[in-house]
């Protein structure tokens, strides 16, 4: 190995060591130093290139801490600013808001109804008179609309800019939408009431109508109801009397007459109890004389007294419904 001469720092004494070695004790004064080399054109180099990069790498680092700190300065300013304008306009809100009039229960201001068939309907909101003072009050359906049925549940919703609500949403439950009347079981007591007196009124002016030669009308007692229909969206009601009538010369004649109420809808909830299209005095013709049955004008005697619509039977009133006439598809059925 090379043997380098290396004079001690201290005392001046010159000493052989190798020149792998970093360090050295002086054999004249023991002094322990480290070993400096001389180095090459190529490490100077390098080195000053290193120390040229972590200045230059240094001064990118704190340009870009100086650009972070100002980025999160004036980030920090705009999050300030905008935190106060948003306290301002919540203040704001608040202030309006508590300067509105105050309405604990909107809903006592409205009535609500429903309208239309089971399943089609749709709710009738009305103002009545206890808010006819305050303007900009109105009131919405939360949703849809319409296709409403029995029992569903709906939200109304109090609106108004003027106003804030102790209560601003309140549910409904859907009640009164009329469904067709396919079923006996959907005539109550009251709706027959009502039914029987429409009926006999109507026949009643009808058949006084159609006397003639001094005929008139003994009695006209309630029979039995039937009902005709596809048990979908056809239907009627036929209210069947029994007609007494008699001639001049004291002859009677007994036979059943009905009134034909058309297009019967049920309300579950409503003073109206149901609905129909047309009500009218039905059957086939039959001449009140000797012989019920004639069909045509009989020769005027002292026992005919008109033409009417009427049946001996019940079972004619049957057949009559299931003719052709009136049950032209085949989906109409009676129901007793």
């Amino acid at each position: 190995m090379k043997k380098i001469d290396l004079k001690c720092p201290r005392c001046g004494g010159i000493m052989q060591v190798s020149d792998d070695k970093t360090e050295a004790n002086c054999s004249f004064c023991k002094n322990k130093f480290l070993i400096e080399k001389e180095k090459t054109l190529d490490e100077i180099k390098a080195q000053e290139e290193a120390v040229s990069y972590a200045r230059e790498k240094g001064i990118r680092q704190a340009k870009e801490d100086v650009a972070n700190q100002a980025t999160k300065r004036s980030l920090k300013i705009f999050i300030t600013i905008i935190l106060v304008m948003a306290g301002f306009v919540a203040f704001a809100e608040l202030t309006n808001y508590l300067s509105r009039e105050y309405i604990k229960n909107p809903f006592e201001c409205i009535e609500v109804s429903f309208k239309g068939e089971n399943n089609h309907g749709e709710a009738i909101i009305k103002r009545n008179s206890n808010c006819n003072d305050r303007r900009g009050l109105d009131f919405v359906v939360e949703g849809e609309n319409k296709y409403l049925k029995e029992g569903d549940k709906i939200n109304v919703i109090a609106k108004g800019e003027r106003y804030r609500f102790g209560k601003r949403k309140k549910e409904y439950t859907v009640t009164g939408l009329a469904s067709y009347l396919t079923n006996m079981e959907q005539l109550t007591k009251e709706i027959l009431e009502k039914m029987h007196k429409l009926s006999y009124d109507k026949l009643k002016n009808e058949i006084n109508a159609d006397y003639d030669n001094d005929g008139k009308m003994v009695s006209l007692t309630y029979f039995k109801t039937i009902l005709h229909t596809d048990n979908d969206t056809k239907n009627a009601a036929y209210d069947i009397y029994k007609l007494v009538s008699k001639t001049k010369t004291g002859k009677t004649y007994n036979l059943l007459v009905m009134a034909k109420i058309e297009d019967v809808k049920i309300y579950q909830k409503n003073d109206d109890l149901f609905s129909y299209k047309n009500i009218k005095l039905d059957g086939k013709y039959i001449d009140l004389a000797e012989d019920m049955l004639v069909k045509g004008r009989l020769s005027i005697n002292e026992n005919y007294i008109g033409t009417t619509h009427g049946f001996k039977n019940i079972d004619e009133i049957k057949n009559y419904l299931n003719s052709s006439k009136n049950n032209k598809d085949g989906t109409m059925v009676i129901k007793e």
